[in-house]
């Protein structure tokens, strides 16, 4: 089953700030009485690097839910966002109520002290684990990296099922991945979660015999395009959630859980703003977001959503696999990321 580990931040909660007109502590809370106090603030303003056309849907539907609060959002990549929020901070001008983010940059924005504490009743229907229990903030989808096969090109009962089966010889030269000598993005976290997962001889080892099968690197896209064109057999360090989808629209493409080994994965997350203007709206919203309605929505587009009993059926073979998370604290444990970054320009030199 899905369990996300619990984060370690209780050093984080003695520092939060607990925002409210109605009580933002572990008591529980009665919606109907949030709506009330949501509704004389009257608005809420969320940053996002969500999908235009998901935001919009989630905006109609918290409309039609609770009618009389406006939603208004700003949508833009990670970093927009980021810098947004960092500026507003800076200059004491507080504009957003809500952010979404992933689970690594919510560690940091805590450490910051830009998240304030709420203890959202919705999230006490999810089974033990999956919510992190500081209230700092929740995890509403869940985004995982394993590789993807095309299946013109490799037979399923032929595809790899282990990261020790991509090291086949049949398969050098036609992997391709996302360049993890950027110094970002999802195969340069998988290459340092699979440290922290194995230790750094068997990493080593393994990460010296994949650079010499990888025969094309690139930016995201334009690998999962590569291998949906049948330009390369596998891609590795691909995310399931944007496959599937591929898939769905008939792309030739499947993704793989391994049957033996870790399936990394990083919680995409809500959060509040400890200087929201509107604080009300924002904890609504944040019910909202993890209530089954929105779940539903994000299943519907192809994303993993953290309510299990929303999760489409194309990734119920989840529960097959052993999890490890790509935070931050616990992957720089031994090393930290200048070392990462050092050695992957040895490990991933271009194809010779």
């Amino acid at each position: 089953m899905w369990f996300l580990r619990q984060s370690k931040l209780a050093w984080i909660s003695a520092a939060a700030l607990a925002i409210g007109v109605v009580g933002s502590s572990a008591n529980a809370q009665d919606l109907s009485k949030l709506y009330e106090a949501a509704k004389k603030e009257g608005k809420v303003t969320v940053y996002t690097d969500l999908a235009a056309e998901f935001i919009q849907q989630v905006g109609d539907s918290f409309k039609k839910k609770y009618p009389g609060i406006e939603f208004d959002f700003f949508r833009g990549d990670t970093t927009q966002v980021v810098t947004r929020i960092e500026s507003e901070i800076a200059a004491s001008r507080h504009s957003v109520d809500m952010f979404t983010s992933t689970s690594n940059r919510s560690s940091d924005f805590a450490k910051k002290g830009w998240l304030a504490e709420y203890k959202a009743e919705t999230a006490k229907s999810f089974p033990k684990g999956i919510q992190p229990e500081s209230g700092l903030w929740y995890n509403y989808a869940l985004n995982t990296t394993s590789w993807a096969y095309n299946p013109k090109l490799v037979k399923p009962e032929e595809a790899p099922k282990t990261f020790d089966e991509l090291l086949d010889p049949k398969w050098k030269g036609k992997i391709g991945m996302q360049d993890p000598k950027s110094g970002g993005g999802g195969a340069h976290t998988w290459i340092m979660a699979y440290h922290r997962a194995y230790g750094e001889q068997k990493w080593k080892d393994y990460m010296t015999k994949l650079g010499k099968q990888i025969g094309r690197y690139g930016t995201y896209f334009p690998i999962q395009e590569a291998l949906a064109a049948g330009e390369i057999s596998i891609h590795m360090a691909a995310y399931p959630d944007f496959i599937e989808p591929a898939k769905q629209k008939g792309a030739p493409v499947e993704w793989v859980v391994p049957t033996s080994d870790y399936v990394l994965y990083l919680g995409l997350t809500v959060q509040i703003n400890k200087f929201a203007p509107h604080p009300n709206t924002a904890r609504l919203l944040v019910e909202h977001m993890l209530g089954s309605e929105v779940q539903q929505i994000l299943g519907a587009s192809g994303r993993i959503p953290s309510r299990p009993e929303d999760r489409p059926a194309a990734f119920k073979k989840f529960e097959q696999g052993k999890l490890v998370d790509t935070d931050y604290d616990t992957i720089y444990a031994k090393r930290d990321k200048a070392w990462f970054d050092q050695e992957m320009k040895t490990l991933f030199a271009p194809p010779q």
